[in-house]
């Protein structure tokens, strides 16, 4: 029973909390900044290379976040 509510709980909060594309979406909107730069500026030493294979592996998050802000704007 306690693993049950640990996972409703979490199912819960994952919904709440907005994907890190988002985060890093409204920071590039914000400040003008690639993609890449607003990734590693929102993170600790990240390198070039691991923020290119993050942007590579949530572009599609990426996209919807986009749309999302764009649609919010409007």
């Amino acid at each position: 029973m306690k693993k049950l509510f640990e996972n409703w709980r979490k199912h819960l909060n994952e919904g709440a909390v907005p994907h890190s594309a988002q985060h890093v979406v409204k920071k590039m909107k914000k400040t003008g900044l690639s993609a890449k730069e607003a990734l590693k500026s929102l993170t600790t030493d990240l390198s070039d290379e691991e923020a290119e294979r993050w942007l590579e592996r949530h572009k599609d998050e990426m996209k919807s976040a986009e749309e999302k802000l764009d649609k919010g704007r409007k």
